[in-house]
């Protein structure tokens, strides 16, 4: 590096991993922050918020920068259009990347997601498993991960690309899972789910930002480009009754469950 210290640059900076991450990391002195938002937030001593998206002129910023954290994305929770999905996930993700390293920057950390690997009912989740992504958001990650993988030779970044599983916790859409469970225990009413069989890797959102700086370690290779993906999940796939039932005993709440009398909640 550079410096002393690292200034990394997070796209996605006012989603639910991005904030997490933000605020995470402004903790640790070592760091300085650009983070890309869609509204203008007022600057604090080691952030700089930007008020922009993937297309805006970063060359100010490009030219400090030590690792890109990318974030953003679009079509996590389904809300999106398949044009904006692809658009945000692959298109503008893609020249994003190229501008960033014709700025000469090569340290990236990408945000995948477990979706690539589609629904998998045998054995274990390995990096190895076939990509069989059943949605667009899934798909346009693939397509995305794809092409930089087949460009990286020679454009030659460090890449680290960290498919996420099944997180949960703080600034998480209030209609997910967790979210839902939560304001339930706070105002003491039943909570409604589905039978909870679905199987689900849980990880918590504050080990999820641990393990995404820990990533960043990897740059202090001293080869001069490769992709290295690895997955942040617990590796305990669990119940999603099992789950709900930990999260009830935490937090001591003794709420009725109305088992199979509501939609899936992922």
């Amino acid at each position: 590096m550079k410096k002393n210290f690292k200034t990394i640059f997070i796209t996605g900076a006012e989603g639910f991993i991005g904030k997490n991450l933000v605020n995470y990391l402004k903790k640790n002195k070592k760091y300085k922050i650009y983070a890309l938002t869609k509204n203008k937030l007022k600057n604090k001593k080691t952030i700089t918020y930007i008020k922009g998206n993937l297309k805006s002129d970063f060359s100010k910023y490009f030219e400090n920068t030590d690792v890109i954290i990318h974030c953003a994305a679009k079509g996590v929770y389904g809300n999106s259009s398949k044009k904006k999905i692809y658009e945000t996930n692959f298109t503008d993700s893609l020249e994003f990347f190229k501008r960033a390293k014709k700025a000469n920057i090569i340290n990236w950390v990408i945000l995948g997601t477990s979706g690539e690997y589609g629904v998998v009912k045998k054995g274990p989740m390995t990096i190895k498993k076939k990509l069989k992504p059943i949605n667009d958001y899934g798909k346009s990650k693939v397509k995305f991960f794809l092409k930089i993988k087949k460009i990286n030779s020679q454009i030659k970044a460090k890449i680290v690309y960290l498919r996420l599983f099944h997180v949960y916790g703080k600034y998480e859409a209030s209609s997910r899972l967790y979210p839902s469970l939560i304001n339930s225990i706070y105002q003491k009413k039943s909570f409604s789910m589905t039978d909870g069989s679905e199987i689900r890797d849980f990880i918590s959102i504050e080990d999820t930002v641990k393990k995404i700086e820990k990533s960043m370690k990897i740059f202090e290779s001293k080869k001069k480009s490769f992709i290295k993906i690895a997955h942040v999940s617990n590796a305990k796939p669990t119940k999603v009754i099992d789950f709900v039932k930990k999260i009830l005993m935490q937090r001591k709440s003794n709420i009725k469950l109305n088992i199979g009398k509501s939609k899936k909640k992922k």
